[in-house]
């Protein structure tokens, strides 16, 4: 038996030469070390890397047999401008894109070794337990040299101690790539694990680099410019707390900070903190604060692409604050709650995990994407209407399927993609914004013609030109078109400020469309293959009109037919017999693409 869970999500990623901002366009996870044992190795696909590619839409996830280490929950990398990894950390050491050791070695102190492996022979880096533990940065003016920002981890106290910085030169030869590493930023054990973020100055260059106190309600920031790291302040966030794990982030437009924390695991309440940020002064203001009981370990939080909406979990709700209301704290409304979902992360277990929300990430598409909080998971929440006030925003639980395990992490970046505050008082570099165009769109669920196309440009874009490729235009944001019927429409975004305009244009299909004899070939990919339990089927720039997945056993007879929707589509493989089969994907009788699949 086979089933599938929709997902009705379709995207657009805008691009630009040479002016593409990608840097966070490679999301990274995975249980990788069991693919470096023997006895494991291409036997369970539960164990093993994977990586969430937004350089695609939807965004291909797939397995990665090439990475062969763990993110246990510190977790940064960084990509160029086109979206391609060029380097990665978990807290231990420094990976380049080609997953050769560009340092083998950061944070070392008594508690490195245990996060190592050693089984077979083999030594395997696990990764530091400290989310937002680290973080990438490119130094400003300096092309191919980053800043790696990371905490080092005490396993015996689960804190974070010392905070050290290292420079990366990748215009050098492999070997000499690290200029220094570990050089101390802060000598102190009360550093709070994780919670370190970023966010561009307001002259469109440097960058502000924060780190929570752990005990005194403080927070500890630093200046990036073309110098390095400086300007060491401690600016006072709030009333004394003490916090032991959690996530602080910068709205995308860099006006608000907030930071959503536990205190020791002894005390009943969590803290969220909401102030304003001023990007030219690096000072924080108009603090907001509360004490929320604790219902599980892990407090996420994560800002919706127009910096309109807080979101924050407390593990078994999701809360949306509107940042547009005078007292913030007040407007807390429940989107969603926990609804017992349980995962069973291999065949033996004799204990389900709870999917409780964990910790959370603003993505490129604009969707925010939410782990689960601990244990081992292959699947992840997602909030696709972010920008949405109330249940509108369109929570889905369990609605990501990963090929592999994961274990409490995500991603750690700052926005890449945010300019100089024009007109402020430190816009003296003579940077302008200029906006580049990106959207995403969305097929109705009624009405397969009717599509809704979100922004998601950036660089301060003030006007909106579409031009849907059928005769239609449109000067609204975000707005929604109705096509006449199959064929291929070439959609165009012109984004517009007082410096410049921009235009990004990605053809559509719609339907089952021919050029003469010849039909047009859709973008579809299918993995994993072979498949343990889920699979992940999605339509990249298509949209089908009554699209199936027919599987045939080896013997030509049908074992299952599903409907199909535009986007990414969750199959669930989970009761369907081991062994080989033939599958077609089929549009209005049309074979779109057919393979063998492999189930085992």
């Amino acid at each position: 038996m086979i089933k599938i869970y929709n997902i009705f999500i379709l995207m657009i990623l805008g691009s630009s030469c040479c002016l593409a901002q990608h840097e966070d366009h490679i999301w990274m996870f995975g249980s990788a070390v069991y693919d470096q044992i023997q006895e494991f190795v291409h036997q369970d696909t539960t164990w093993g890397a994977t990586n969430i590619d937004f350089n695609y839409s939807p965004p291909k996830i797939y397995y990665d047999h090439n990475r062969l280490i763990d993110f246990n929950a510190t977790n940064s990398s960084i990509s160029n401008g086109a979206g391609e990894i060029l380097m990665y950390t978990n807290g231990q050491a420094i990976w380049n894109g080609e997953n050769e050791f560009i340092e083998d070695t950061i944070n070392y102190n008594q508690h490195w070794e245990n996060f190592v492996l050693h089984q077979d022979g083999i030594d395997v880096l696990i990764g530091f337990l400290a989310i937002q533990g680290a973080m990438m940065l490119p130094l400003p003016e300096q092309d191919s040299v980053y800043m790696l920002i990371y905490s080092q981890f005490n396993s015996a106290m689960s804190r974070t101690m010392n905070l050290f910085s290292a420079k990366i030169d990748l215009n050098m030869p492999l070997g000499s790539q690290i200029i220094n590493k570990d050089q101390l930023l802060i000598e102190n054990d009360t550093i709070a694990s994780g919670t370190l973020n970023a966010v561009k100055h307001a002259n469109g260059r440097d960058w502000w680099i924060l780190k929570l106190d752990r005990n005194n309600g403080n927070i500890f920031r630093f200046l990036l410019d073309p110098t390095g790291v400086s300007d060491y302040q401690v600016l006072d966030f709030g009333d004394d707390f003490e916090t032991s794990i959690g996530q602080l982030y910068f709205s995308p437009d860099g006006e608000y900070m907030a930071a959503n924390c536990n205190p020791r695991l002894s005390v009943d309440d969590s803290q969220l903190v909401i102030a304003k940020f001023d990007r030219a002064l690096g000072n924080i203001t108009n603090i907001q604060e509360e004490f929320v009981e604790r219902n599980t370990y892990a407090r996420g939080l994560s800002f919706s692409p127009n910096s309109d909406f807080l979101y924050v979990s407390d593990g078994l709700t999701m809360y949306q604050y509107d940042l547009k209301e005078e007292d913030v704290l007040d407007s807390r409304l429940a989107i969603e709650e926990y609804d017992g979902f349980n995962y069973y992360y291999t065949q033996d277990s004799l204990f389900p995990e709870p999917q409780h929300f964990g910790w959370m990430g603003l993505a490129p598409d604009g969707k925010i994407y939410v782990s689960t909080q601990m244990g081992t998971s292959r699947v992840m929440h997602r909030i696709n209407n972010p920008n949405v006030k109330g249940v509108g925003c369109d929570m889905e639980q369990h609605s990501v399927y990963l090929p592999t395990s994961y274990a409490r992490t995500i991603p750690n970046f700052p926005n890449y993609r945010l300019g100089p505050l024009d007109g402020s008082m430190a816009d003296t570099l003579g940077i302008d914004n200029h906006p580049i165009a990106k959207f995403r769109y969305v097929q109705d669920t009624l009405d397969d013609f009717k599509i809704e196309f979100v922004d998601l440009s950036y660089f301060r874009p003030e006007e909106y030109s579409w031009d849907f490729g059928d005769g239609d235009t449109s000067t609204d944001e975000n707005p929604t078109h109705i096509f006449d019927g199959n064929g291929v429409y070439d959609v165009c975004l012109t984004v517009s400020n007082e410096n410049s305009s921009n235009t990004i244009c990605r053809t559509i299909m719609m339907g089952t469309t021919s050029v003469g004899d010849e039909l047009l070939q859709a973008d579809i990919s299918l993995f994993p293959n072979p498949v343990k339990d889920d699979m992940i089927l999605s339509f990249h720039d298509y949209i089908p009109r009554d699209a199936e997945l027919i599987l045939y056993d080896i013997q030509g007879r049908k074992s299952g037919t599903l409907s199909l929707r535009s986007g990414m589509n969750m199959v669930d493989l989970s009761e369907l017999h081991t062994g080989m089969y033939l599958y077609q994907i089929v549009d209005n009788n049309q074979v779109l693409k057919s393979g063998k699949l492999s189930k085992i």
